[in-house]
């Protein structure tokens, strides 16, 4: 899944907005992210 970070409030979610850059994300059941789908 290909998404957008919009909204995470943690370091990785500000990196991410900073650069930019196309991230490829290993979730957990105890991560969390706001995302907007995108395709």
């Amino acid at each position: 899944m290909r998404v957008a970070v919009t909204g995470a409030n943690g370091q990785l979610g500000k990196e991410i907005a900073r650069q930019g850059c196309e991230y490829e994300l290993i979730l957990t059941d105890y991560d969390t992210l706001d995302v907007t789908d995108y395709l």
